[in-house]
């Protein structure tokens, strides 16, 4: 009887006799049969697996160099194709000399597709070479003005324009602001961002006059094979698709930006043998799918005691993709009268989801406007957090977890501030507190970040901690660093030289602690991310009396007069 047994470490066993089976075993017999639709979960306290850090089985091969990713593909036969895209978004091939490099060495043949020429040849080296020598021009067409400029004037031109669609419509809000004793109005900015993944785009194509095989570093294979049809013109069924290891995503690799895949193909379709794609790093910054640059206005009405009888937010929404999820402008804080509105202004360059997604932006909005109303009531930014969530049993206790470990309200030496953060993403409750210093020269370093997560029930606590500690350096390094600069509709960053990264000697001693709640199961891959950089930038105002209102913090006077 199914009562007298248990199961164990992939066996069911029978209490009574010790008899075993493993589930393999009964796999076939247990296909017959119909599950029950609400099953009986053995309780916690029986668990010998989830809530447990198992050592992962991955990590062995990726610290060895043995572990394979999409640019180790090697493949008898196959040839390497690089490109010269055109610098301009949505910029189209005018001419290119194939004489400039006829007769190169290891060059075989140069062959355009849609925006772009690309040069193959026997190695990448050769390739790229011929791709740098290869005389071709391209017609910018429409986007040849664009700049950061020009897309952030017509955001400020249709917010002045449009009040937005409303997210959030509750209580009285005009009331509120005909009672209150005083209203603050800040307004924030952030800058378009790449993903910057440390294995740049690539992709292996073979293509023969029926079938299409590809092997491709992507989050959505299944996509990737319908796209590879579709450019190879055969069958979805003959299309084979090999999926090894990433070097990161983060967004880049999901399914609606697949042109590295595209490009392969496309340049597979025209020659006899495989073809592997590498695009540069200056490619990858330049030809991104870019998380946009934003604009957050508020303004706050609040009573006599300094708090907040109303929350008004009036954000840029520069596409669906871009605004995803849509729940992200809302505040979990206890505020009676509310009205968060989105005004959409689309700018016209490529634009994606990144890590975090819309929580990457709306974090640093709300949590350093939080801040500044904190500061405006004259009281501490914690203790004004803990009133805010008096009815939010949860969110407090993430709150004061942090602050708790992070030490919140010892002493600093002069020069040195401490921030707290926080924000509710895909089912998560994270919490940080970062630790900064500015020194006589203006010059930040960011010596310590404690997190505190709820991610609700936990599977594998190593997993999560690592995935907080990883959201938490892409968050600081695009608060500190990111920005990609458009002029003339073109990308002026080209590397790793003028787009920075956290790199170990500037990494911040990190510390997670995990809230096991038992709640319903959470993301834990992209919550880490959003209350990094206000975390940060309230800290460098804890410091130095600066309020930063927008990213990155690269170039910003942080020693300049007391921010009013």
């Amino acid at each position: 009887a199914p009562e007298s047994c248990s199961t164990e470490l992939s066996h069911v066993r029978h209490d009574g006799s010790g008899r075993r089976a493993r589930f393999g075993d009964l796999a076939e017999a247990a296909a017959r049969q119909t599950p029950p639709s609400a099953p009986t979960f053995k309780p916690r306290p029986a668990y010998t697996i989830v809530g447990t850090s198992k050592p992962r089985v991955d990590i062995p091969a990726k610290v060895d160099g043995s572990a394979r990713y999409g640019i180790d593909v090697d493949v008898p036969g196959m040839a390497y194709a690089v490109l010269r895209q055109s610098p301009v978004f949505g910029g189209t091939v005018a001419s290119f000399d194939l004489e400039s490099v006829r007769g190169r060495k290891g060059v075989r043949t140069v062959v355009e597709i849609p925006g772009a020429v690309a040069v193959i040849g026997d190695s990448y080296w050769a390739a790229k070479k011929a791709a740098d020598a290869l005389d071709v021009s391209f017609d910018p067409g429409a986007n040849a003005a664009v700049s950061n400029d020009t897309i952030f004037d017509t955001y400020a031109r249709d917010m002045e324009n449009s009040p937005g669609a409303s997210d959030v419509s509750t209580g009285h809000v005009a009331d509120a602001l005909e009672n209150a004793a005083d209203v603050i109005e800040r307004e924030y900015r952030v800058a378009f961002l790449a993903h910057a993944a440390m294995e740049p785009m690539n992709c292996t194509a073979h293509v023969t006059e029926s079938a299409c095989e590809i092997w491709v570093s992507t989050q959505d294979p299944l996509g990737a094979r319908a796209t590879a049809a579709e450019v190879a013109g055969v069958p979805i069924d003959n299309v084979t698709v090999h999926a090894p290891l990433l070097g990161g995503g983060f967004g880049r690799r999901l399914p609606f930006y697949v042109d590295f895949i595209e490009q392969a193909v496309a340049i597979a379709k025209q020659v006899p043998y495989p073809v592997k794609l590498v695009w540069s790093r200056e490619e990858d910054i330049q030809h991104d799918f870019y998380r946009p640059g934003l604009i957050s206005k508020f303004k706050a009405p609040i009573d006599e005691t300094g708090m907040p009888l109303a929350w008004i937010n009036q954000y840029v929404d520069a596409g669906q993709r871009t605004n995803n999820p849509p729940g992200a402008s809302k505040t979990f804080y206890d505020i009676p009268h509310q009205d968060i509105r989105r005004v959409e202004s689309f700018p016209t360059i490529p634009l994606g989801e990144w890590r975090s997604v819309a929580h990457s932006h709306q974090g640093f909005f709300k949590e350093t406007f939080v801040d500044e109303l904190a500061v405006a009531a004259g009281k501490d930014p914690y203790v004004f957090r803990q009133s805010l969530l008096a009815n939010k049993p949860r969110y407090r206790r993430v709150l004061d977890l942090v602050a708790s470990k992070a030490e919140w309200g010892k002493l600093l030496p002069l020069g040195q501030g401490r921030g707290i953060a926080m924000e509710e993403a895909f089912g998560t409750l994270c919490a940080q507190v970062a630790e900064v210093s500015v020194d006589e020269a203006g010059a930040l370093t960011v010596h310590r970040i404690v997190a505190a997560v709820d991610c609700g029930e936990v599977i594998h606590p190593d997993t999560v901690e690592a995935q907080i500690e990883s959201g938490i350096i892409f968050g600081l390094t695009a608060a500190l660093y990111g920005d990609i600069r458009i002029e003339g509709g073109r990308v002026l960053n080209e590397n790793f030289t003028d787009y920075e990264m956290i790199t170990l000697a500037t990494a911040p001693k990190i510390e997670v602690h995990i809230l096991d709640s038992g709640e319903r199961m959470g993301g834990v891959g992209e919550p880490g991310t959003p209350p990094a950089a206000p975390a940060v930038a309230n800290a460098i105002y804890n410091a130095t009396g600066r309020r930063l209102r927008r990213l990155p913090i690269l170039g910003q006077d942080l020693l300049g007069p007391r921010t009013l």
